[in-house]
């Protein structure tokens, strides 16, 4: 028997993660919140050790690094502000019942104008109402410590913490600079839906939302992809690459390297080991990159030219393909990547081919034209 439309959407998950991102998540949740109990042991003397919010601040924290509601401005002066709305409503609210919730509804509207909108904030301030002598004796003191210190050392500790955790951010990093130094917007978001688009779609929805705009702009980006993919089908790496590749080995000298670009024409060639493992990637650019053009510079490098050898030079880890990907697929490789060349690999990461912008162009034209 189907299950009603409304139950299905209660009853469906909201979050997956394979099991071992689930235990660095869980480890990481623990140790935050016991170092930050710990440290303000040392300087709270007889108050609370620790608020309840930090297991809500560590489940966002750690479960939802990414999440606008995670990041440190939202935790610190979420908390800060909800506990002093919470501890004024204790004070001057004589009915408890009407202070937890214009507390609570008072830290909410004060978070969206400051947006610093963070959930555990509304338990903060109902903890500022409802929990007991100990918490009202503080009075404002409390926004301080321990709020405000548990909050700092959160985020503080949170920080560190994903730092050790492979592939995870936190906090949400700024839009890095383009591959070639300006901020110009890779060819695809010039090209299809823009940033602008995709804010003013966010300015259109009259609710907030609990996902950042570049992380709405990679899905949007990925569906736009597969959308491609399952409409044009066809063509995959496979198809266009050029099977006999020039390759370099770590060992070759930089002089061999440089003139093997030049006899070649090439901008880039891969560097593979004995099992055409790709290693890396030397081009035309890892040449230029740091040059120096003072006599000295040119005289170290002259002396230098017969010792470096190519893994010195190369570009490590080289961005390559696997060969079933689709040419939508590779597209972003090369016009955000800002590569020229792209090895593609098989499912053993050896080598079996090599595709140049140029393939890319002829075969996208063929594409359309067909």
């Amino acid at each position: 028997m189907s299950m009603p439309l409304p139950l299905q959407g209660w009853l469906t998950p909201v979050w997956r993660a394979p099991w071992s991102h689930r235990v660095l998540l869980t480890l990481g949740a623990v140790s935050s919140v016991s170092l930050t109990a710990w440290i303000t042991s040392l300087a709270a003397g007889h108050s609370p050790l620790i608020v309840a919010s930090m297991g809500a601040a560590a489940v966002l924290m750690f479960g939802l690094p990414g999440s606008p509601l995670a990041q440190p401005w939202p935790c610190l002066a979420g908390h800060l502000v909800s506990s002093a709305i919470g501890v004024a409503c204790a004070r001057w609210i004589p009915d408890v019942y009407l202070a937890a919730g214009v507390a609570v509804g008072g830290a909410l509207l004060v978070m969206t104008l400051l947006r610093c909108l963070h959930p555990p904030g509304g338990a903060i301030a109902l903890t500022a109402v409802i929990g007991g002598p100990q918490v009202h004796a503080l009075g404002f003191h409390f926004v301080l410590l321990p709020v405000g210190v548990n909050a700092l050392l959160m985020v503080l500790i949170g920080m560190a913490l994903h730092r050790l955790l492979p592939g995870r951010q936190y906090p949400l990093p700024s839009r890095p600079l383009r591959p070639h130094g300006v901020n110009n917007p890779p060819p695809q978001a010039r090209s299809g839906i823009t940033d602008e688009d995709i804010a003013s779609g966010i300015r259109e929805l009259d609710h907030l939302l609990d996902i950042s705009a570049a992380d709405l702009e990679a899905i949007v980006r990925a569906a736009t992809r597969h959308a491609a993919n399952r409409l044009a089908g066809g063509l995959t790496a496979a198809d266009i690459m050029a099977r006999e590749v020039v390759t370099l080995s770590p060992a070759c000298s930089r002089q061999l390297a440089w003139e093997t670009l030049k006899r070649h024409r090439v901008s880039g060639l891969p560097v593979v080991d004995a099992r055409r493992r790709v290693l890396g990637m030397v081009s035309v650019a890892d040449f230029l990159a740091g040059m120096d053009m003072s006599v000295a510079g040119m005289a170290r490098r002259l002396f230098r030219l017969r010792k470096e050898t190519v893994a010195t030079l190369m570009t490590a880890p080289a961005i390559c393909a696997r060969a079933d990907q689709t040419l939508t697929d590779l597209v972003p490789l090369f016009s955000d990547g800002g590569r020229h060349t792209l090895p593609v690999v098989d499912k053993e990461g050896r080598l079996v081919g090599i595709i140049a912008q140029s393939d890319m162009v002829a075969a996208l034209s063929a594409s359309r034209t067909a």
